[in-house]
């Protein structure tokens, strides 16, 4: 146990390790654009200008963008990018990805590795018998359900980041940008990224060693440049189209499947029609499941941000990171809040053997 602690502990202060460590951690602008585990990555993004100029390409022919618009007014229109919350946008960006890396990548990395080891522990080891005869048809079940977990712990995550009255307030920095880039992608607040981390971390290590276990070896899922080849194709050569102000819709069918990055700028619409729809991060089902689905018929324009909301809350990078605490323990000093909060939950997840309660479900 010393042994497994001293690994999770390394994991924590590697950042402190060396001053090469530390260098390297607070180089998150850089590793934004470099790693392929970022969903900003110079790949990614350039996928991302080619399906911007193919739409251009197509809509132009169409008709549906006047003449004398070039590519560049398309794709970057100075309204977007020159907007004052895409301006604290880049602040809150750069500050945030600057000490990410001394704090909440090696959370991730410990989290994971000590969410595994104990699964595994408790699940009896991995070395019960022989090696699995099927190691191919092990890897690629291992990666679907890698997918599916972490997309759906996403999903969860995101979805009582918005039920709970607490949660939103840290989530509501996300949803009060006012118009979308690629970098809102990260205009995210320490405590929700925390959450995220945890739901992650648990549900990945959780699968990898229930595979483990159950394969009687060590599975590796199948990666593309180190990352889960389904991530890789379904989100992360769309993902800066998710935050942006081109439409992209998959169209009645694929939309039900796969969230499309117009259905995530419907997530971020404070138009009443449009508040509480499209939770999911890849996949629609879950939404299908809550009954959230949204599918735009036709190209929308939605206008983003917090409905009511004063935009002075949102105004500086100050602000972000330290109103949301303020707001939230607001619930904390009124007892009648905090039961409301509780009651809200209570009425909402099932516990098991209540009388007239069905068994885990989970009332949308």
């Amino acid at each position: 146990m010393s042994g497994f602690l001293a690994k999770v502990k390394a994991h924590l202060l590697e950042p402190f390790a060396s001053w090469d460590s530390f260098v390297s951690a607070i180089s998150g602008v850089f590793h934004a654009f470099t790693s392929l585990s970022e969903r900003l990555a110079w790949p990614y993004l350039l996928s991302c200008v080619v399906i911007a100029y193919a739409l251009y390409l197509v809509r132009k022919k169409r008709g549906e963008i006047a003449a004398p618009t070039s590519f560049r007014q398309f794709a970057f229109p100075g309204e977007v990018y020159r907007h004052r919350s895409a301006l604290v946008d880049y602040k809150f960006v750069f500050f945030d990805l600057t000490v990410r890396g001394l704090l909440y990548a090696p959370f991730a990395s410990g989290l994971g590795l000590a969410v595994y080891r104990l699964t595994l522990a408790a699940a009896g080891g991995a070395a019960l018998g022989p090696a699995s005869a099927h190691p191919r048809r092990d890897a690629i079940l291992l990666t679907v359900l890698s997918f599916v977990l972490t997309d759906f712990g996403s999903f969860v995550a995101h979805y009582f980041l918005h039920k709970v009255p607490f949660l939103w307030h840290f989530h509501e920095v996300h949803h009060s940008a006012e118009v979308l880039t690629p970098v809102t992608l990260y205009r995210v607040h320490p405590v929700e990224r925390i959450i995220g981390v945890v739901t992650g971390g648990v549900l990945g290590g959780v699968a990898a060693a229930l595979f483990t276990f159950a394969s009687r070896d060590e599975i590796a899922a199948i990666t593309v440049l180190g990352v889960n080849v389904f991530t890789f194709v379904l989100f992360e050569f769309l993902s800066a189209l998710r935050h942006s102000h081109i439409w992209l819709s998959y169209g009645p069918v694929v939309s039900r499947v796969l969230i499309s990055p117009a259905q995530h700028q419907i997530h971020h619409s404070v138009a009443p029609e449009h508040l509480e729809k499209n939770y999911g991060f890849c996949l629609a089902i879950w939404d299908v499941m809550l009954g959230s689905l949204y599918v735009p018929r036709q190209m929308e324009t939605p206008q983003f941000g917090v409905p009511a909301a004063d935009p002075r809350d949102f105004s500086s990078v100050p602000r972000l990171y330290f109103l949301p605490f303020a707001k939230a323990f607001r619930h904390v000093r009124n007892l009648k809040d905090v039961r409301l909060s509780w009651g809200w939950l209570h009425k909402r997840v099932r516990l098991p053997g209540r009388p007239g309660r069905s068994r885990g479900t989970l009332e949308g």
